[in-house]
């Protein structure tokens, strides 16, 4: 007998003082979705304690019933199926802890609530629970709505009279019903055209049977999960091969999944990459780096040494803007790239020539193009440090060297002839300066 009072106390010491946690869904907002067929462990331990009716006569924003005082409230919810029904939420292995000064019985009611979690707007389905002092079920005294949403709203309740704190209960609760019982579900999938080329985008059509208002769909194509959208694009296939659709047709928590038969599509591959766009100088060739898969065809033809091969040399007189049409079967892609022509040459600013390699040399650009140029560089003096006929970034290149020996970092100036044309032509005369950093 001692043992067992020891015991006693030991355990209410414990319950007081062990700082047990606020459940999860001590509010309406939170409430814990329950679904058919399953078992969900609850309590009250923790939960709020306040006695909203007796700082607010109008209650909490939640926590409003006319059954029982709201105490220590913890909230659930379920989702009628498409034909609503009779529904019936069973409390089992219900456990009241017996402490001194509180409650010792479990409460609870069905809401419904035109707004969400909002008191003022409650229904009340069935009569209240307030007095579950062992296993109970609640019921609604008619069928509920289908497809639509209602809360279970459980208490620790303050009786008998006196008590000060509410009960401190675990229970399990569960929920069974026609009104939320699984219904056979199904999930179909066609298409007008089976046969189709790469990126051709078909429409898919989906039948459901005894599926909500929102999805969630799953495409998978050859065992893969390919798409998660509503409305499936064939423009995303690139191979022949099998699509189905998988359906989650239940609430989040509840989930009710069913799987289409397959389509097989024949897809025909087909692709057309003109490749990047070129600028050259006029006069330069240039290899074209177009790719695809089927036979190609250039237009226009002018300029191209061929116009069957993806990769043709190109030495157009003029910018110019190529075609590439690819064809493989009976489908087919275009695609373009743009070639500019550039007239004249580039002259860089400035050079290191240092000996790293790098920027050495006075590089012109395009200016192999020109065979007969000449380029002429003085210093501040006017004295020529260095002059040569068919400049070439090559043997025929300034090194930043007069007579051998380096030149000072210095600012130098040049005038560069192509002589292509007349050279009374200022149009092929640059004159201009060039700096020498070391």
């Amino acid at each position: 007998m001692i043992l067992k009072i020891v015991n006693t106390i030991l355990f209410t010491f414990l319950f007081l003082f062990a700082g047990f946690a606020q459940p999860g869904n001590d509010d309406c907002v939170n409430a814990v979705e329950i679904c058919v067929n399953q078992v969900y462990a609850g309590t009250t331990v923790g939960a709020t304690l306040e006695n909203c009716f007796s700082t607010n006569p109008n209650g909490c924003a939640d926590d409003n019933t006319p059954c029982f005082t709201p105490r220590a409230t913890v909230w659930y919810k379920f989702t009628t199926n498409a034909n609503g029904g009779a529904v019936t939420v069973n409390f089992t292995n219900v456990v009241v802890n017996q402490v001194v000064n509180q409650g010792k019985a479990l409460q609870a009611v069905i809401v419904e609530s035109d707004v969400v979690c909002e008191g003022g707007n409650y229904n009340y389905f069935g009569a209240c629970q307030n007095n579950g002092l062992t296993d109970f079920s609640i019921a609604p005294t008619g069928p509920l709505a289908p497809n639509k949403t209602y809360y279970i709203q459980v208490n620790g309740s303050a009786v008998p009279p006196g008590e000060i704190n509410p009960a401190e209960v675990t229970f399990d609760i569960s929920i069974a019903g026609a009104g939320v019982e699984l219904l056979p579900i199904a999930v179909s999938i066609a298409t007008k055209k089976t046969v189709i080329c790469q990126r051709e985008d078909v429409s898919v059509d989906v039948t459901t049977t005894n599926c909500f208002s929102n999805p969630m769909f799953e495409w998978y194509y050859n065992g893969i999960l390919v798409s998660e959208e509503l409305n499936f694009s064939t423009a995303i296939l690139s191979e022949s091969g099998f699509l189905y659709l998988k359906a989650n047709c239940g609430a989040t928590a509840c989930p009710s999944v069913a799987f289409s038969d397959s389509i097989y599509f024949d897809v025909t591959p087909i692709n057309a990459d003109a490749g990047p766009d070129l600028l050259l100088q006029l006069g330069e060739a240039a290899t074209i780096n177009g790719s695809g898969t089927g036979v190609p065809t250039w237009t226009p033809v002018t300029g191209l040494n061929f116009d069957n091969t993806f990769t043709p040399s190109a030495s157009p007189d003029v910018s110019t803007t190529y075609f590439l049409l690819v064809v493989n079967g009976l489908c087919s892609m275009t695609d373009e790239m743009n070639i500019t022509i550039k007239s004249g040459i580039d002259i860089p600013e400035a050079f290191t020539p240092n000996g790293d390699f790098n920027n050495d040399v006075w590089e012109i650009g395009f200016i192999d193009q020109y065979l007969n140029n000449q380029v002429t560089i003085f210093d501040r003096s006017g004295q020529v440090v260095f002059s040569v006929v068919g400049y070439n970034n090559g043997n025929n290149v300034w090194d930043g060297t007069y007579k051998g020996n380096p030149v000072p970092a210095s600012t130098y100036f040049y005038v560069i002839d192509l002589r292509d044309k007349a050279t009374s032509n200022e149009e092929n005369v640059y004159r201009g300066s060039v700096t020498v950093l070391r």
